[in-house]
């Protein structure tokens, strides 16, 4: 079996995608062409609204949950309309520093995004660092497909999905950083598949802007 990467770069984000199966999956950083193509739904919106700091290890947005080790919502970035979850210990336990969560949807999602800030600002005295995360989509425990990416500090960010496979979780990793500077906010799913499918490889769709472009593409093959 030989692995295809297709890599992108622009002025706002990396992206580069790993494929170990047939799925085809296009990322976006755009909100609004995400939501636009994929008719997904904001999924926390009745739930964010939080008074003060909430601590836990899951937070339970009805039809979505979010589990870490521990975590917070609270109005941490105005860059983002607030609150936002940010992460103290990782899914790994209290050794783990790292930012990562898990994303669950009660049932098959084809889309799915998320809100993220990558902050520049020094927080307990911790000089942030600058993140790449690998995002992992994962049908009844089993990886559909995964791929990287580094935004842009200090601004709202988008990282979406879309698959021609259904999925039902998101299992996002820090892959370098700590506990310091990164703040999810809302998250977006939709059950409508692509209508058109194309060869397995997946693109970056909705760069406003785009600044430079490597595109390197493999087929897939067994």
């Amino acid at each position: 079996m030989s692995i295809s990467k297709t890599t992108f770069v622009t002025f706002a984000s990396v992206f580069t995608a790993s494929f170990a199966s047939a799925a085809s999956f296009t990322v976006y950083d755009n909100k609004a062409a995400f939501l636009s193509d994929t008719a997904a739904a904001d999924l926390t919106s009745p739930y964010l609204p939080v008074t003060g700091s909430v601590q836990a290890s899951v937070f339970d947005f009805g039809s979505v949950s979010v589990f870490s080790n521990r975590m917070f919502i609270n109005e941490y970035t105005t860059l983002l309309s607030g609150p936002e979850i940010g992460v103290s210990f990782g899914i790994n336990g209290s050794n783990d520093l790292s930012e990562n969560i898990d994303i669950v949807f009660d049932s098959d999602v084809y889309s799915a995004g998320f809100d993220i800030v990558e902050t520049t600002e020094a927080i307990s005295g911790v000089t942030p660092i600058n993140s790449t995360f690998s995002v992992t989509f994962v049908n009844n425990g089993v990886n559909v497909e995964s791929f990287h990416f580094n935004v842009e500090d200090d601004v709202a960010a988008f990282v979406g999905v879309w698959s021609d496979t259904p999925f039902d979780t998101l299992k996002i990793r820090e892959l370098d950083g700590n506990n310091d500077n990164e703040y999810f906010g809302h998250i977006y799913a939709g059950t409508q598949a692509p209508q058109v499918v194309p060869s397995p490889t997946a693109v970056v769709a909705g760069f406003a802007g785009l600044g430079y472009l490597t595109l390197r593409k493999r087929r897939y093959q067994k």
